[in-house]
């Protein structure tokens, strides 16, 4: 019954507007690629976040091999990162790095690039210097755009959240035809983010599929579980 009165309906991106299964696309460093997805893989064994599996999978791929880590600390929405013998693994988002002192001038450009054509970028560094920037890309599911259409015709307000980028989010945002959103939104936010809608007077539908989606679809006035 309430679901027919919603207004707005907001969206997780990756795995509900997306297939969420991302793939490795590109490797940009000054090193060796395959020196890069060994560090990456390292810290991620284990995890199960689409990042992580798209990672693991081109590691598989190429055949690479790598310790297992004893103690991995996660950073809740920015990135992994664990002490070895020569110094500190990081694994995560840009403002990761810099949250960790390490410098990112370097590859701050081609992430741009990568950014703009709606894919994430997953930063590596050891030794408190980065040693290169692993692009990702997951795949709109054909019928997002066609959802969204829809819903628009019949007067709904549609709503995007991510924990990516504003540059990769604004990407997939004019993919699927939506225009409101809000990127580099923390697991916690998002149900914060349903409650302010519901401050305004407004019914609102929650649409995600991950264990960070729950707080929202919980919060929702309809809560939809892909």
């Amino acid at each position: 019954e309430t679901a027919t009165t919603i207004d707005p309906i907001v969206f997780d991106k990756t795995g509900t507007l997306t297939i969420g299964k991302p793939v490795v696309t590109d490797v940009a460093t000054q090193q060796d690629e395959h020196k890069v997805l060994t560090f990456a893989a390292m810290l991620e064994q284990g995890s199960k976040h689409p990042l992580a599996t798209a990672i693991l999978t081109k590691a598989e791929e190429l055949q690479l091999s790598y310790e297992t880590l004893s103690h991995v600390q996660t950073h809740n929405g920015l990135g992994l990162s664990t002490e070895m013998d020569d110094g500190r693994l990081l694994v995560g988002s840009r403002k990761f790095m810099q949250e960790m002192q390490i410098a990112t001038a370097v590859y701050e450009a081609q992430e741009q690039t990568y950014l703009q054509s709606g894919k994430t970028v997953v930063w590596v560094a050891r030794n408190e210097e980065v040693q290169g920037i692993i692009a990702i890309a997951d795949k709109i599911k054909e019928s997002s755009r066609q959802a969204v259409a829809t819903l628009h015709e019949k007067g709904i307000d549609v709503y995007m959240l991510t924990g990516d980028n504003a540059l990769t989010a604004r990407a997939v945002a004019d993919q699927v035809g939506i225009r409101h959103f809000k990127a580099e939104v923390m697991p916690g936010e998002k149900a914060n983010f349903v409650q302010a809608l519901q401050h305004e007077g407004k019914v609102v539908a929650m649409v995600g599929d991950g264990i960070n989606d729950a707080p929202a679809l919980v919060r929702a006035d309809t809560g939809i579980a892909i």
